[in-house]
């Protein structure tokens, strides 16, 4: 019998904890009959400990129903399977609830460099990651292309810094990135990477060649950046690519996000071999 925990009478109403033996029952319920009922379970309390140190007694010995399988609880705005229940609200109230009732204090999520909950969410709708709970803990899994563009020099782009529509600013010191979207796969995430990401400056009939020799695939679990407390599962896409008709100095792009009011303006710089460090690039790369 798996250990529980018991109120303890006495002065100081403290916890204990105890392991459970099943009581013998004498008449045990008659079987076959249209009446007959399960045989209730007699658990008396063996090995208490008490925690506090106050002197207690337990409480008599109680009856419980036999289930034939686990009592599994589900959140609200959770389809649950077994010990995963993943996040099925529709609105950043519910996906708030859903994280404060999975262990992630959402209190400080759009401030300083941290999204809001309603961004979450929009990545939630736009299917860019799955959120999920694993042995009782909120996790977001998210699928990230990590496209390694070089230029002529060998030097190798990176976004350096974020202007949210709000006015705040974010470093991020990492490659080309993009979420993948379901079941994308990498190879079609390239395409829309350069295009959302760098379309505003880049001519038509640009190029986007991809060696595939340097493609590999890396797995990460961190705590997010974007969202602090959130458990987070990257899997990672790394490749390099050359893109034809990019500026070759530093530049700035420009993307629209009605949603969030504004407009996010990213900032790009060329950056030689070895200034390029590969530590936290996944949790940057959000």
């Amino acid at each position: 019998i798996p250990q529980r925990l018991l109120a303890a009478e006495g002065q100081c109403n403290k916890k204990i904890l105890c392991n459970y033996a099943e009581m013998p029952q004498s008449k045990p319920a008659r079987a076959n009959t249209p009446l007959a009922r399960p045989k209730a379970r007699i658990l008396v309390p063996l090995d208490c400990k008490t925690q506090g140190g106050c002197n207690a007694r337990i409480a008599a010995p109680t009856q419980q129903q036999p289930q034939e399988f686990p009592a599994q609880t589900q959140m609200h705005h959770s389809a649950c399977n077994g010990k995963h229940c993943v996040f099925s609200g529709q609105t950043a109230g519910e996906l708030h609830e859903w994280l404060e009732s999975h262990g992630v204090d959402t209190r400080c999520y759009g401030k300083d460099t941290s999204k809001t909950v309603g961004e979450l969410l929009e990545e939630q709708a736009k299917n860019e990651s799955l959120l999920n709970v694993v042995d009782g803990r909120a996790m977001r899994t998210v699928k990230v292309l990590s496209l390694h563009i070089t230029n002529g020099n060998g030097q190798v782009l990176f976004e350096d810094e974020q202007i949210l529509p709000d006015g705040r600013s974010r470093r991020r010191n990492v490659q080309v990135s993009e979420k993948l979207m379901g079941d994308e796969s990498w190879q079609s995430g390239v395409d829309r990477a350069v295009r959302e990401e760098l379309g505003t400056v880049l001519p038509e009939g640009y190029q986007v060649t991809v060696d595939t020799d340097t493609y590999r695939q890396l797995v990460e679990f961190a705590t997010s950046m974007s969202y602090p407390g959130l458990l987070t599962k990257y899997v990672c896409h790394r490749v390099k690519a050359t893109v034809t008709g990019l500026p070759q100095t530093r530049f700035e792009t420009c993307e629209p996000r009605p949603k969030l009011g504004g407009r996010l303006v990213t900032r790009w710089v060329w950056r030689n071999p070895e200034e390029v460090e590969e530590q936290h690039a996944l949790r940057n790369a959000e």
